[in-house]
């Protein structure tokens, strides 16, 4: 029996591989036997159920220092329609979608040139604190990155 048969047991019967194993695993197994191993340890964990995330998108902001070819979103400061919205203004759509259901907000606002950090921070804290079940997916790679390089200098 090869490496990988034996990791798809060792899986199969519920105990953990080490980040080396997953590694091969994943090199050495075929799409067709990761779906069929990950749908048996679906099932001993969960059944034939099926869940879903009810989502509300969120824009604090559409003012973006990028102009992206593809964007028909973003807007500078300057644009009659540009936004940023408060905390508390975010706060209130949050409260109203969890009345109506949501679970998760996924919270993107393209790259602002002037809000401060702990703008961003806020945002977190603040959402986080409208209920308990409320799930965050907060801000795409290239905002963080931007974030980040802010914050570094």
């Amino acid at each position: 029996m090869g490496m990988v048969n034996q990791l798809i047991e060792k899986a199969a019967s519920g105990e953990r591989l080490n980040p080396e194993e997953g590694l091969t695993l994943f090199k050495g197994a075929s799409l067709h036997q990761l779906g069929q191993l990950a749908d048996q340890l679906r099932q001993k964990k969960v059944g034939n159920r099926a869940s879903y995330v009810v989502n509300r998108y969120l824009n604090y902001s559409n003012i973006c220092i990028l102009n992206c070819q593809f964007c028909a979103f973003a807007k500078k400061k300057r644009d009659e329609d540009a936004f940023e919205y408060s905390i508390d203004e975010m706060v209130s759509v949050a409260k109203d979608s969890i009345d109506n259901g949501i679970t998760e907000i996924h919270i993107v606002g393209g790259l602002h040139p002037t809000l401060p950090f702990d703008y961003y921070l806020d945002i977190i804290r603040s959402l986080k604190a409208v209920h308990s079940r409320l799930m965050l997916k907060a801000f795409t790679a290239v905002e963080i990155r931007h974030l980040a390089l802010r914050v570094a200098k």
